[in-house]
């Protein structure tokens, strides 16, 4: 009972494509318990925090409390954010 999804995220070049992929199976399977994770819960907790701002899941203050209790994006990733946050 359980399904397995791959989004393949380069880490040191995460791209628009991967987030609508993310994007798209959260919300094909809005009704289900979905674990997101990666090796060390960055990328997971990155792209969680997009999906739930872009979508108004969630006020951007309370995703990104969740967000930084993981970790505080920097470089890249921190770039990657702003630039999903800006244009939708």
């Amino acid at each position: 009972g359980i399904q397995w999804v791959n989004v393949p995220v380069v880490w040191k070049e995460p791209t628009r494509d991967n987030f609508e992929e993310f994007s798209r199976v959260m919300s094909e399977n809005q009704e289900e318990n979905i674990l997101v994770q990666c090796q060390a819960n960055y990328r997971a907790s990155a792209m969680t925090y997009a999906y739930r701002v872009v979508t108004g899941a969630v006020p951007e203050s309370e995703a990104r409390a969740d967000l930084e209790a993981i970790w505080t994006p920097e470089g890249t990733w921190e770039a990657y954010i702003a630039d999903l946050l800006e244009s939708d």
